[in-house]
């Protein structure tokens, strides 16, 4: 380091130095009496060198986005924790999964599910335009097809053969909204974690495309698939997905016991 010029006004000059550390430098003048030349110029004095605080900034947390398959939820629900309806508090389930991992927050939560019409079932139509009325105004986007009637035909063989038909209502493309949504936001760079409510194979397409185009924008995301666990039988979710279990006793904590009807 070199020491100040000899124009420079008289006090004490402080130098920051580099490698993180901190030198003083203090500056004093010859005797008033002589030219500053003859008094042996300026005289410097370095003081013990103290090392600087090393920073401690927190990286934000990682902002996750919950994309629910309402029917696929609670069949599997149904199966594993024997609850007959659905009843599933939307918010309350996709804020208790997130919080399992400290470094991340909830940015949105989208919930895909197919409802009968009035045509078809006034009372369960009704129960469900109540409920997801609800889940909109805590803040749940809602993504709703109506069921579609089909009419399926069992033949059984035997002594004397059997020919039954019946009608049912069917859920369509609920899984294709669902994957166009998780490739879309992945697109806007929404979030950095998706946790998709579904064991359903067919969003493994969507999977690869949203993680592909996540690598052409040079960034890593997260992509996890959540079901209920119940101990005994063996589970898989989506392929290439970083599977979420919960148990019954976090479910149960985020029961909707609103009466609909």
């Amino acid at each position: 380091m070199l020491p100040a010029d000899d124009d420079d006004d008289d006090g004490v000059t402080i130098y920051c130095a580099e490698q993180q550390k901190m030198v003083l430098f203090l500056y004093i003048p010859g005797p008033p009496d002589l030219p500053a030349r003859a008094s042996g110029g300026r005289t410097y004095f370095m003081s013990t060198t103290l090392p600087l605080v090393p920073s401690t900034l927190t990286p934000p947390p990682k902002r996750t986005m919950v994309f629910i398959d309402g029917a696929n939820l609670f069949n599997s629900v149904k199966r594993r924790f024997e609850y007959a309806q659905n009843n599933c508090h939307i918010i309350k389930l996709a804020r208790a999964v997130v919080a399992m991992e400290s470094d991340r927050v909830l940015v949105g939560t989208r919930y895909y599910i197919g409802v009968p019409d009035v045509a078809h079932d006034a009372r369960m139509a009704g129960w469900w335009n109540k409920k997801l009325s609800h889940a909109g105004r805590t803040g749940v986007t809602i993504f709703r097809r109506a069921l579609k009637q089909r009419d399926l035909s069992i033949e059984v063989s035997g002594l004397v053969a059997q020919k039954a038909t019946f009608s049912k209502l069917i859920e369509k493309g609920i899984d294709l909204r669902l994957g166009l949504d998780l490739v879309n936001f992945t697109l806007a760079k929404a979030f950095d974690v998706a946790i998709i409510f579904s064991q359903d194979s067919d969003i493994s397409e969507a999977v690869e495309d949203a993680k592909r185009l996540a690598n052409s924008q040079r960034r890593t995301i997260e992509i996890e698939s959540a079901f209920p666990v119940d101990g005994i039988s063996t589970q898989h979710g989506i392929h290439r997905t970083v599977y979420r279990t919960f148990d019954k006793t976090l479910y149960d904590q985020c029961l909707d016991t609103a009466n609909y009807y």
